[in-house]
């Protein structure tokens, strides 16, 4: 799901009830920490950029996807640290 292949730093996507926001990235973000976004209950880091390389399915676009949590949305990690819009 999300255009991510299913493997380990995948195995918590959509099996709880916050990591359910699929973020598609761009690929001038995909590598970016929260130390300047400073999401609310986040790691100061949270560096997830080589874990979207590794597991987004390349076949789907460019910047590949991750899933986030999505508790405080629009505030969260999709939208403040890879620069995400609300789709819908």
């Amino acid at each position: 799901a999300c255009g991510l292949q299913v493997q380990q730093s995948t195995s918590h996507c959509f099996q709880d009830f916050n990591h359910v926001d699929c973020c598609t990235m761009d690929s001038t973000r995909q590598h970016e920490t929260n130390e300047a976004s400073r999401v609310a209950g986040m790691h100061a880091v949270n560096y997830l950029g080589s874990h979207i390389v590794d597991a987004s399915i390349s076949e789907r676009g460019p910047g590949g996807s991750w899933c986030t949590c999505q508790i405080s949305s629009p505030e969260d990690v999709c939208h403040r640290q890879f620069g995400a819009r609300t789709a819908f």
